[in-house]
């Protein structure tokens, strides 16, 4: 089993990332290439979907109503506590929240792959619209290639300000989309103030859109307060 899957894990037909095996760690996700900050890495499906809490005798519900190449998928995931059952312990391991506050819990194939850090260097934010879901990994700076792209769950369980503050400043308004220099001084005023609200003296190293709008968009003259983040 493991060899035919280890040649999709090798090979996820993605420029931007590979998964490798760590030793003593399990697998991770790498950054293929250099990454900018905001990078859509991967868009991804839900192997399946479960409300939290679920026992082990609704897990097997749902897992055997899915197509054999999922389930085979699901089976190949790390299961931490091996002594509970199997497909609760693979659950368990893998799960992601997929919204804040959310009643429901999905795996991912390649995005549970991503190994914690409190140093992270991605996010992942479920999209839920137009009859499409799915969970997006965005990167949150910029990353060198052959950088091992890690996230913090404990962010994305327990504060959902954090996503409000990158969708804003690396998704919603990227730079190409601000026609005017008046439109670019607002928007960085704005991501100035919700980073000094979450990261408090720490936010400076997520400014580096920032930092690039502001010298393509702004006038010269208009660059009063904003010196010490063109530096």
């Amino acid at each position: 089993m493991h060899s035919s899957i280890d040649r999709v894990i090798d090979d996820p037909q993605s420029d931007l990332f590979v998964i490798k095996l760590i030793p003593g760690k399990g697998y991770g996700m790498f950054a293929k290439r250099d990454l900018q900050c905001g990078t859509i890495i991967v868009c991804e499906k839900p192997l399946m979907k479960f409300p939290n809490g679920s026992p082990p005798w609704l897990l097997e519900a749902i897992y055997d109503k899915l197509d054999s190449e999922t389930q085979r998928r699901i089976r190949f995931l790390s299961a931490s506590k091996p002594w509970k059952h199997p497909l609760d312990s693979i659950c368990e391991t893998n799960s992601i929240p997929l919204a804040h506050g959310s009643e429901e819990k999905g795996v991912f194939y390649y995005i549970s792959m991503v190994n914690h850090s409190c140093e992270s260097n991605t996010f992942w934010i479920w999209f839920d619209y137009n009859n499409k879901q799915e969970m997006k990994l965005i990167a949150d700076r910029r990353i060198k290639a052959g950088e091992e792209l890690v996230c913090s769950y404990i962010e994305h369980y327990h504060n959902s300000l954090i996503q409000m503050f990158l969708l804003h400043l690396c998704i919603l308004l990227p730079c190409c989309m601000l026609k005017k220099w008046e439109d670019a001084l607002k928007y960085a005023k704005k991501a100035i103030f919700l980073g000094r609200m979450i990261y408090d003296d720490d936010y400076e190293r997520y400014l580096i859109t920032v930092k690039d709008i502001i010298m393509a968009k702004v006038p010269m003259k208009h660059r009063i307060g904003f010196d010490k983040y063109l530096v």
